[in-house]
């Protein structure tokens, strides 16, 4: 069951990445992030990492350069090959240190995820196929909510949007990763951010509707 529930889990993050790979940089800026902060914790807390993380991080911030000036794109295998390898590492960071709680890892990986069952939730009451694919996931629709309000012209603001989002991300790390063992805070963690993801989406999805 255990190795099922895992299968499970690395197949919602690997859909989920997908999901997520609308904007530049989106993607692979949130993984870089994800690695950053699993390196960050080795380092301060003494735990044992997979060395070729390091080279992972290379060949994303690579990717990144290319991806920010639109010259380079994941595309969908690019996004599911990206999530498969991000799940092996934190699985295994995970197995190697026995004082990391799991749902640190669900709180590293939450953005994703939580896109996903919310995605999937949201076409099921639109009554809508959950295979069809749209235009209606948050970073789309705080892309559009600019775009209409006529805000901001500017060749890369499609870039400057998903940077804004893993700034939000970034900040959120900084602040919980320091509690990678403490599961009540980092249920917190996750908690909090899925109120700010569902509560900006209807607010962005309201303002929509009305303009």
């Amino acid at each position: 069951m255990s190795i099922l529930f895992t299968l499970f889990c690395v197949l919602i993050l690997i859909n989920g990445s997908n999901f997520l790979d609308g904007l530049n940089t989106l993607v692979i800026g949130y993984y870089i992030l994800v690695c950053l902060f699993l390196i960050m914790i080795s380092n301060n807390f003494e735990l044992t990492i997979d060395p070729n993380i390091n080279l992972l991080i290379i060949i994303l911030s690579t990717l990144f350069f290319f991806n920010f000036f639109g010259k380079l794109y994941l595309g969908d295998s690019g996004a599911y090959l990206l999530g498969f390898y991000i799940a092996f590492f934190v699985i295994d960071f995970s197995l190697k240190n026995n004082s990391i709680s799991p749902f640190f890892i669900c709180f590293l990986l939450w953005y994703p995820a939580f896109e996903n069952l919310f995605s999937i939730v949201r076409r099921i009451v639109s009554t809508k196929k959950i295979e069809a694919a749209d235009q209606f996931h948050l970073h789309q629709m705080i892309y559009k909510f600019f775009i209409k309000k006529d805000l901001v012209k500017n060749i890369y603001f499609n870039t400057l949007v998903a940077n804004l989002i893993n700034i939000y991300n970034l900040v959120i790390f900084s602040y919980f990763y320091k509690f990678y063992s403490s599961t009540k805070i980092l249920i917190l963690g996750i908690l909090f951010n899925i109120s700010v993801y569902i509560i900006l989406y209807s607010l962005i999805k309201k303002k929509l509707i009305d303009s």
